[in-house]
């Protein structure tokens, strides 16, 4: 495309062979009224998901763009890998007024779907992110029976809504501005996910514009970065290894929003902190069932710090189940 892109798509992916032609695909098929670009980061996948992005790149000569890196340069956290780097340079490397984000395992329903929010940025500038609604789909995609991630219809959400998870926008729904702030900082690169703190990031900068429409689909997988080798079925049971990956979920959102509390300072505080402190106290509950007491004391005594200066009464209530902690209970049973 030789006219200046007003949209760059960014497109990530990492062992997604079974799914990538059907994510690109959905990138070709949209019709708009202006240039964009499509860019693919890929991260020297072992599946052969790097062949066929070169060879979808060269069946389209001009509108795409690969970004092929080496797992060198690859930033984990706790020991698995994250994808980090790779979406990070993609970011970088867009020239668009506006960045449409998709991972290789998702794709998009609706070939207007750029047109449609480009156009809802273009006329609210006082929106810094728009997104929309999607489906959820398995591995061969199904279609899955899931709880609204978005419970709530209106034009436009606030960051403290956003913090307070009163939606939860997925990544194939996002559309936001370039340019809003100079790099990444060091503290992101630290982060157990890179979308959530990127619409914080963002959103320090305008609101969240909403289209009650489905134009995309979220794919859970057990491959999936945030899945942690789990399939959909799995996370529905109770299990040993079900509770340890639903523990490591909830510290992973805890350890977010400490660094997001000492970005966002005093301003967004209150629910930062209560929002921790509801963070450690899932934990607290994975930790009892399994019988690791000690944990349960730690993720409690996190959750009382976290409530200290927001509700003192429920810090009192955490410091009280840290005590009764040491009676053991029988298994099974959940915190009160």
């Amino acid at each position: 495309m030789s006219d200046a892109p007003l949209v760059t798509v960014s497109l990530i992916t990492y062992n997604h062979a079974r799914y990538i032609e059907q994510a690109v695909e959905s990138v070709l098929a949209q019709r708009t009224t202006f240039p964009f670009e499509f860019i693919i980061g890929e991260d020297e996948s072992s599946d052969g998901t790097r062949e066929i992005v070169q060879r979808m790149a060269a069946e389209n000569p001009g509108r795409i763009r690969l970004n092929l890196h080496s797992r060198q340069s690859n930033i984990g956290y706790n020991g698995r890998p994250t994808g980090r780097h790779n979406f990070v340079q993609n970011i970088r490397a867009a020239r668009g007024k506006y960045i449409a984000i998709l991972d290789g395992d998702d794709y998009w329903t609706d070939p207007q779907k750029l047109q449609r929010q480009a156009d809802l940025l273009e006329s609210r500038p006082e929106y810094a992110v728009c997104f929309h609604r999607n489906d959820v789909v398995d591995e061969n995609g199904d279609l899955l029976s899931v709880p609204s991630n978005i419970p709530v219809s209106k034009p436009s959400f606030s960051l403290s809504e956003y913090l307070d998870l009163q939606f939860l926008p997925w990544t194939c729904t996002l559309m936001f501005r370039r340019g809003l702030f100079k790099d990444f900082p060091d503290w992101y690169f630290k982060c157990p996910v890179g979308d959530f703190p990127l619409n914080v990031i963002n959103a320090q900068h305008g609101g969240f514009g909403f289209i009650d429409e489905v134009m995309a689909a979220y794919r859970i997988h057990a491959g999936g970065i945030w899945s942690l080798g789990l399939k959909h079925t799995e996370w529905a049971e109770k299990s040993r290894e079900q509770q340890e990956r639903q523990a490591a979920r909830w510290r992973s959102m805890r350890v977010l929003y400490e660094y997001l509390d000492a970005y966002l300072g005093t301003q967004y505080r209150p629910v930062v902190h209560r929002k921790m402190a509801e963070f450690a106290k899932s934990e607290a509950s994975c930790h009892r069932w399994l019988g690791d007491f000690k944990s349960v004391r730690r993720c409690l005594w996190k959750a009382a710090v976290a409530e200290a200066d927001v509700d003192p009464r429920k810090a009192l209530r955490s410091l009280q189940l840290i005590l009764r902690s040491f009676v053991k209970p029988r298994e099974g049973v959940a915190l009160p």
